[in-house]
């Protein structure tokens, strides 16, 4: 029998050093939904950090303060809407926009949302985009107010409507804003208080791809109108775990679970416990019979060993045609059920996940695009039924795990797109990653260069960083991390040496792997 006087003592004290003041009878609601299987200092430091996680304005606790914690305690590691694996579609990926007098972030549950809203939306994109990273520049330790008190040493943005009801020379003039190109040859930057010309003759550019209509940190001196610049360079990144902080345990990414699962300990004792990877594999081209050939010995070859999952993305067919070919693919699709049907152990422990890429029988070349048409892959769900058909792009939740999937091709866009080369371009990866990365969006293009649903925009969004990023380009395999965020391009399988990538959840490597020619 549980000696309470001993433990309600021991309850309280734990509070009391966190700086809260607990009532005696509300002890009993805590010890009463102690399960003995856990150990009683995990138990109390569990409710102890879901009171911390309800940003409570009062020490005094309240019962409902209890009741909730306690509820919010039993379901973490316990809850059924904790999968193993989910795969979240685009226009299911939760949204969340920064309120800057709030100075917190607002989940929007507008439910169908307008494929074809009205103007407003346009520019609330580019808002949404430019809010989210100015807070998080703001945080960063360059822009933070020195502990001297000395503001010369500061390192202050200033807004553009600012420096032009300044109107006199500045130097070191320091500006967050949206690149863009108002008449074609003339830079200028623009934030949400107005436009400024840019004098890019003489600019320093820091690592990255410098796009119209990314969001760049430009630096220089503030003279007649125009911002001569000295330097350009992206928004810093900030680790996962800083942004995290700002949506206390809210799951951002998406899925069932209204928590986030990043430090469930259910979730990662099985991650830990599961040493088989993830497949990734881009442009599968169904209708070149060597690249069926190849496929049949990448099958065999993992069947002893079935990965978590596989994940196809297109294009499935050669032909650019292909949005013109749909009976074509329903039929190579059941081909490729049937070829995956030899293999019983990948049939019964791997999910296979599919994602279109732009030339694939869908919808109109435009971001998120839907999955392909159930028509199409009926056949091959009749003969693997763990498969799952979904949009470009796309999240992946495994366990503890966030990856997201896009194919498109990025990096060749950006490159085609930038209005500068890289001195040193040996690493164009590098310099891709760290865009993408620095800018919390999959998309910094002009919306005639990579057109977007202005509505689900923010489906694209990358903040806070997930674990990992993929991305299927027709440029050359690479895999690339930073800032605790991996990215890769498993390359094309049907034109560059079979090649794909392999990630292990459970030690975060990569694995380059490729179909040798003679096999």
């Amino acid at each position: 029998m549980m000696d309470y006087e001993k433990y309600k003592k021991k309850v309280q004290n734990a509070f009391k050093l966190s700086g809260y003041s607990i009532k005696t009878e509300l002890c009993k609601i805590i010890l009463e939904n102690w399960n003995d299987e856990i150990e009683f200092d995990q138990w109390i430091d569990a409710v102890i950090d879901n009171i911390q996680n309800l940003s409570l304005s009062h020490s005094n606790l309240t019962e409902n303060d209890i009741e909730t914690a306690v509820r919010n305690s039993l379901r973490s590691g316990q809850d059924d809407t904790e999968t193993v694996l989910t795969v979240i579609n685009a226009f299911d990926t939760p949204k969340f926009s920064y309120d800057i007098e709030r100075k917190k972030f607002v989940k929007d549950d507008t439910k169908n949302l307008l494929y074809f809203p009205n103007a407003d939306a346009k520019s609330e994109l580019f808002t949404r985009r430019y809010t989210i990273i100015l807070q998080r520049v703001l945080r960063n330790e360059l822009f933070k107010p020195t502990l001297l008190g000395d503001k010369s040493q500061d390192v202050q943005l200033s807004s553009i409507e600012q420096l032009l009801s300044a109107g006199n020379k500045k130097k070191n003039a320091i500006v967050l804003g949206l690149l863009t190109q108002v008449n074609e040859g003339k830079w200028f930057i623009e934030d949400p208080t107005g436009i400024l010309q840019l004098d890019l003759t003489n600019a320093r550019y820091h690592v990255g791809l410098f796009t119209e209509n990314c969001i760049v940190l430009c630096d220089g001196t503030f003279e007649e109108k125009t911002l001569i610049v000295q330097g350009m360079a992206h928004p810093p990144v900030e680790l996962s775990i800083d942004s995290r902080e700002y949506f206390n345990d809210i799951n951002t990414f998406g899925g069932p679970s209204k928590t986030s699962l990043k430090f469930s300990k259910r979730l990662s004792d099985i991650e830990k416990k599961n040493q088989n990877g993830i497949i990734f594999i881009s442009d599968v081209w169904l209708d070149k019979i060597e690249v069926l050939q190849k496929l049949k010995v990448f099958f065999q070859g993992f069947n002893d060993v079935p990965p978590i999952a596989f994940v196809f993305m297109g294009n499935f067919l050669s032909n650019d045609k292909g949005c013109e070919k749909a009976y074509e693919l329903k039929t190579l699709f059941k081909g490729l059920g049937e070829l995956i049907s030899r293999y019983q152990n990948l049939i019964e422990q791997s999910t296979f996940i599919f994602v279109p890429g732009k030339n694939d029988p869908n919808a109109a070349n435009i971001l998120p695009r839907a999955s392909i048409l159930d028509f199409i892959t009926e056949d091959f769900r009749k003969k693997v039924p763990k498969s799952i058909f979904t949009t470009n792009p796309c999240r992946i939740q495994y366990c503890t795990q966030e990856i997201v999937v896009i194919r498109e091709d990025l990096l060749t866009k950006m490159f085609r797109n930038t209005i500068h080369f890289p001195e040193h371009n040996d690493n164009i990866a590098d310099h891709f990653t760290k865009t993408i990365l620095g800018q919390g969006h999959l998309s910094p293009f002009t919306l005639n260069v990579l057109p977007v649903y202005w509505s689900y925009d923010y489906a694209l969004s990358l903040y806070p960083l997930p674990d990992l990023i993929v991305v299927g380009d027709k440029f050359k395999a690479f895999t690339q991390s930073y800032r605790e965020c991996d990215v890769i391009n498993p390359g094309p399988f049907s034109t560059n040496d079979y090649s794909f990538k392999v990630y292990y959840p459970a030690t975060k490597e990569i694995d380059d792997s490729y179909i040798p020619a003679d096999l």
